[in-house]
């Protein structure tokens, strides 16, 4: 007795069709999903182009005020992955930025090149600049209490209001706080022109930053030449050029349209 192999019969058309939409819509929600996660992954980043200064609220409310050529970034809402509720609040700084801080049960840092420091509720500065001979991190608190620590590795620093301190290395402590005039270090958010132990080659670039100008040095730049200074709401780089000639002995002069060179006196 011979048997023959019998073929199913065929799907009905729809039922074919629904099962292969089925199938689409599959890949559809897991390629929704996936983009979803790479845009959220992706920090938020402001910045602070040359002459501007940029205000921003945080995720929490809290509020960062960035001078010129600096840039902030954090994640989405502080999280790492969507609906998934962070420990901390981070953001990464290059530059300088004064930040008001909501008071929260999650910790609130602030990470530079080198340091981090870390607050629950404060009014700070963190400036972070690298280049033009200068490469710490600078921390002064106006309110509050920040935890300042090395990026690697070390035992942190309590700054307190009114106090600052100075992170020179990743793997080094901070420097222990010290007082400073009061709430001095944030004013250039008010437009006050502000630069506290900074070379003068950072200066001169700070300079360049704010007003959008070029300064040239005539001669050897003095690497040792350090410079704290305070200009109260400057008209132009030449008031600032011009308080800084009559205080360390040097000369300026307008050497093109947006342009200057300094030198020593004679």
């Amino acid at each position: 007795m011979s048997s023959a192999f019998t073929s199913p019969p065929p799907r009905p058309p729809r039922v074919a069709r629904l099962r292969r939409l089925a199938f689409a819509s599959v890949l559809l929600i897991a390629a929704a999903a996936v983009v979803t996660f790479l845009a959220w992954r992706k920090p938020v980043v402001v910045r602070a182009h040359a002459g501007q200064v940029q205000f921003v609220t945080l995720p929490d409310g809290s509020q960062a005020a960035l001078n010129s050529g600096s840039v902030l970034r954090y994640r989405r809402n502080f999280q790492r992955f969507p609906f998934a509720e962070a420990t901390q609040r981070t953001s990464w700084l290059e530059g300088e930025a004064f930040f008001t801080v909501q008071p929260d049960e999650h910790p609130f840092v602030v990470a530079t090149h080198n340091a981090q420091a870390t607050t629950s509720a404060a009014s700070f500065n963190v400036r972070a600049r690298r280049g033009e001979d200068e490469g710490v991190t600078r921390v002064s608190v106006t309110q509050g209490r920040v935890e300042v620590a090395p990026l690697e590795s070390g035992t942190p620093v309590e700054v307190e209001a009114n106090q600052t301190t100075v992170v020179e290395d990743a793997s080094l402590p901070p420097a222990p706080a010290r007082p400073i005039p009061a709430a001095q270090d944030g004013r250039w958010r008010m437009g006050a022109f502000v630069v506290r132990e900074l070379p003068l080659a950072a200066v001169l670039a700070e300079v360049e930053r704010r007003f959008q100008v070029r300064v040239t040095w005539e001669g050897d730049l003095p690497s040792s030449e350090i410079v704290t200074l305070t200009v109260e709401k400057p008209s132009g780089a030449s008031d600032v050029l011009r308080v800084l000639a009559e205080a360390r002995s040097l000369t300026f002069r307008t050497t093109g349209r947006r342009s200057y060179a300094v030198e020593p006196a004679r």
